[in-house]
């Protein structure tokens, strides 16, 4: 995994000085629990999604904004971490923290069971697993309704109805194997994943100069480049395992389609917009700027 690279090289290069204690898949603190145990120093480090705290990281938010043509894990990662490095925008979110780096995951598609949805009116009715803020907005939008369910549920959640569809980055799709019950995958590039990879403040001030150095040697830019197209390698790995064995279409919507769903979705952007600014943030500079970097980093 990427934090087992990461813990190598730190521990290597500080001659087995720091020696990093992985907790992976919940075993020291949930989800949503993960930014709390770093604060207050349970947990010297944490790696988790901003999605699990409404509200805490709003700026952060426009990421996950629907449809911003963030089509791979790897031009998500660089605008991200160039959102936060190369501007002010979300500075004052990340304030409490060390940065080690901010990255993103690949892109969601809509993977459903039972209906192949090939117009956003399709999902009018529907059940709908989306993460939380602007993605859980557009399905709204749209008439669906959202299901707050675990990504450890998802798998028997479309298997027995209780959802009609989830909008998960592909690398869930892989991982929690959800190829297996759900049979169509629209491959629309919907939203994509946030996460954080951030140190408790005061476990870094703690640190020796040298030691301190060794974390910076693998933050930001450093931390970026490793394994940076992991997550698409795993997109394409699941894409040619389902295609392969028959387990489910992948497709596209057709132009008309595409079009409603861009505009639907260029409305959320704007009620996410006025929203913001009204609460006194700048969004819309934030937002341009996503955009004018999602394409500077587009393939």
């Amino acid at each position: 995994t990427y934090l087992e690279t990461w813990k190598a090289k730190v521990e290597e290069e500080s001659n087995g000085r720091l020696i990093i204690d992985l907790n992976l898949g919940g075993a020291l603190a949930g989800p949503k629990d993960t930014i709390d145990y770093v604060l207050n120093g349970t947990a010297d480090m944490g790696w988790g999604l901003q999605s699990f705290y409404p509200g805490v990281f709003p700026m952060t938010d426009a990421l996950s904004l629907p449809l911003l043509g963030l089509n791979t894990a790897e031009q998500a990662s660089r605008v991200l971490w160039d959102l936060y490095d190369e501007t002010d925008f979300l500075k004052a979110e990340y304030e409490q923290f060390k940065v080690i780096l901010l990255r993103a995951n690949n892109d969601c598609p809509i993977s459903s069971p039972k209906k192949k949805v090939e117009t956003g009116a399709d999902l009018a009715g529907m059940n709908i697993r989306a993460l939380s803020g602007p993605p859980n907005d557009f399905i709204i939008s749209l008439g669906a309704s959202p299901v707050d369910v675990s990504i450890g549920e998802v798998y028997s959640a479309l298997e027995n109805s209780t959802l009609d569809a989830t909008i998960t980055d592909w690398h869930a799709v892989s991982s929690f194997k959800l190829y297996e019950p759900a049979m169509y995958f629209a491959d629309e590039a919907i939203t994509t994943n946030s996460y954080f990879f951030l140190m408790n403040q005061d476990s870094y001030d703690r640190l020796p100069a040298d030691l301190q150095q060794v974390i910076d040697n693998n933050s930001g830019d450093a931390a970026l480049e490793i394994e940076i197209d992991a997550w698409d390698k795993v997109e394409d790995e699941v894409k040619a395992l389902i295609k392969d064995t028959n387990a489910g279409e992948i497709y596209n919507f057709g132009a008309d389609a595409r079009a409603e769903l861009e505009a639907a979705a260029a409305q959320i952007s704007a009620d996410w917009i006025a929203k913001q600014t009204e609460a006194g943030y700048p969004a819309q500079d934030v937002y341009d700027k996503v955009v004018e970097l999602a394409a500077k980093y587009a393939k």
